[in-house]
């Protein structure tokens, strides 16, 4: 079954959408998912839906956030315990077969021409 690492942690009202799409995919798309992100916060999310308790999702902790605030070069660079970071590990060292963030006002997501 293919494994999927989520930034939970990457949106304005993380990780509440992230939780919603990592139980959505589980559900409906036969995939694992690992959530990656400050281990409480969504721990705590994942508890206001007891229907996922029975669902392929992992949490993994990344201690570090990567804020509006932050210069996102700087971030990307200093921060190397963050939910993007560690997801993308997760990627490199073969534990996932894919990765995906949250798009951004800022920067949505558009789909490949």
């Amino acid at each position: 079954m293919t494994t999927i690492a989520v930034d939970a942690m990457g949106s304005d009202h993380a990780p509440k959408s992230e939780v919603e799409g990592a139980i959505q995919a589980a559900r409906l798309l036969d995939v694992n998912v690992i959530l990656v992100g400050v281990e409480e916060a969504v721990r705590r999310e994942l508890k206001l839906h007891p229907s996922a308790a029975g669902l392929p999702i992992e949490v993994r902790h990344a201690s570090e956030v990567i804020t509006m605030e932050d210069s996102a070069a700087k971030a990307v660079r200093s921060k190397k315990n963050s939910s993007i970071h560690v997801a993308s590990r997760l990627l490199r060292d073969g534990h996932v077969q894919g990765r995906c963030r949250p798009a951004t006002p800022a920067r949505p997501w558009r789909p490949p021409r």
